[in-house]
Parts: structure tokens; C-alpha cells; sequence
């Protein structure tokens, strides 16, 4: 499976991943972990407005299940819009690497975890 930052660059931006194939080679990849990547997602996904609204009660879901704020629902909607945009200029990553997943895009434990010796090279999670 492709990496996440990649998926982005290809599937979600249009971008060519391989820098010796695109206008200008010499520029590096993207890092998707600033503001300028982040904003260019989101810029991205606004374009359609209905893909939006749904990103944003995708992105909210995941903000109250792992950050559950515990205040008032202004103080959350506020709290939210800053946790999105990363106003307290941390997270761009994170985000970025939510917008992939929202894409589709899914990490598997073979991308994170690889096990050497007794012909196992990797593994993946399954149910038993």
C-alpha cells in the first residue's frame, strides 16, 4: 500500500509523487507537515462544498472521540476550529494524515510493523 503522504500527493492534490518526473524536479516533496500543505487539503476537499460539510462532521467525530473536550458546546465549537486549522500551531500532521484517511486511505499493520527471522516478513491484524 502506498504511503500516506504520497496517497495525498497523487490522489488528493493531483501531484506527481516521483520529483523526477514532474515540472521543476528539483522541488522536494510535500512534508504534510505544515500549514501550507494543510490549508492546500483542505482547499482541496472545499472545492466541492457537500465533500466539505461531510469532512467536517468526519474530522468533529474524531475530534470529540479523541479529544473529548469537556466544557460548554461553544466553547468545543470553538475549541474544534482551532484543533482543525492547529492554531496552537501543532498537529498539521495529524491532520494532514486524517484528510488521507478520509480519502480512503488506510494504514495496515504491514506498513507499520515487519518481523524478521522464520520467514515471516510481516503481519497483519486479522480477527480471530
Amino acid at each position: 500500500m502506498t504511503n500516506w503522504k504520497k496517497f495525498l500527493t497523487e490522489n488528493v492534490l493531483g501531484e506527481c509523487w516521483d520529483a523526477d518526473k514532474r515540472p521543476g524536479g528539483d522541488l522536494p516533496n510535500r512534508t504534510f507537515d505544515n500549514f501550507s500543505d494543510l490549508m492546500s487539503l483542505y482547499e482541496e476537499i472545499f472545492k466541492d462544498i457537500n465533500k466539505w460539510a461531510v469532512f467536517i462532521v468526519y474530522s468533529n467525530g474524531i475530534f470529540w472521540r479523541n479529544y473529548r473536550p469537556h466544557s460548554s458546546l461553544d466553547k468545543a465549537q470553538s475549541d474544534f476550529s482551532a484543533w482543525l486549522f492547529c492554531s496552537a500551531k501543532v498537529g498539521h500532521e495529524d491532520r494532514c494524515k486524517m484528510v488521507a484517511e478520509f480519502y480512503g486511505w488506510e494504514e495496515t499493520a504491514t506498513q507499520t510493523l515487519s518481523l524478521p527471522g522464520a520467514g515471516l516478513q510481516h503481519f497483519k491484524n486479522t480477527e480471530v
